[in-house]
């Protein structure tokens, strides 16, 4: 019997599923999320059931853990948690800047490539983490951000790809030809269920919901009541 998986990304306004046989991809969704809280379960079950699947029918799942909206993140893999337990499935967690990496090394003509992918926590403060082709497969870096400040300069090189919310002013120096590297930003490799999905497969990391936890580098802002 081929293996099921479902990829689960909630981590940005667009959110999506992806179901895989065995390591191909069988079908995908997407929306856009007003409230995950309201809508997850309902998205998730009307998705199943497009496929003639429940959700008795998963073997394993992959879902971005972070980092991004702290409330949709929660969310997310609360719920994840909690149907793994009920199911007595397995879980991997996969952080948005591995993904997002991985959705330009999977392309060929940048698999020799040495990426740089960012993430902007809140303001100014944004975190990145490095990765090519070798260390893109192992987890070692899931949970090990570095903050961005100018040091990261000495991290470029020719072979050198940045992805993700990539600082402005680091794009107007490369824009300038002051640094000689250069940034992707489009839409075609980002990250979704699908990318999810496969990064997890190849590292076949499936473990406990015990060990899935949030990635998120900073404590949520508490907004107070005028």
């Amino acid at each position: 019997m081929p293996v099921s998986t479902l990829a689960i990304d909630c981590t940005d306004p667009i959110c999506s599923f992806a179901i895989f046989k065995d390591n191909n991809l069988t079908s995908y969704f997407e929306w856009n999320r007003q409230s995950l809280s309201a809508e997850f379960l309902n998205e998730l079950n009307q998705f199943l059931d497009s496929q003639k699947l429940s959700i008795q029918n998963i073997d394993q799942f992959v879902v971005c853990n972070g980092p991004g909206g702290y409330t949709a993140l929660r969310v997310a893999i609360s719920s994840i948690k909690g149907i793994v337990w009920a199911t007595d499935t397995a879980v991997q967690g996969i952080s948005k800047l591995a993904a997002n990496a991985y959705a330009i090394l999977n392309e060929k003509k940048y698999e020799d490539s040495h990426i740089i992918s960012f993430h902007k926590i809140r303001d100014e403060f944004f975190i990145w983490q490095e990765y090519n082709q070798s260390d893109i497969l192992h987890n070692t870096k899931s949970s090990q951000f570095n903050n961005y400040d100018e040091k990261i300069f000495n991290r470029f090189s020719s072979k050198t790809i940045l992805c993700g919310d990539i600082p402005s002013l680091i794009k107007e120096k490369i824009d300038n030809k002051i640094i000689n590297t250069k940034y992707i930003d489009d839409d075609k490799y980002k990250k979704n269920a699908t990318i999810i999905g496969q990064l997890g497969l190849k590292r076949n990391l499936f473990d406990s919901p015990d060990n899935l936890n949030v990635l998120y580098p900073l404590p949520p802002l508490i907004h107070k009541k005028k």
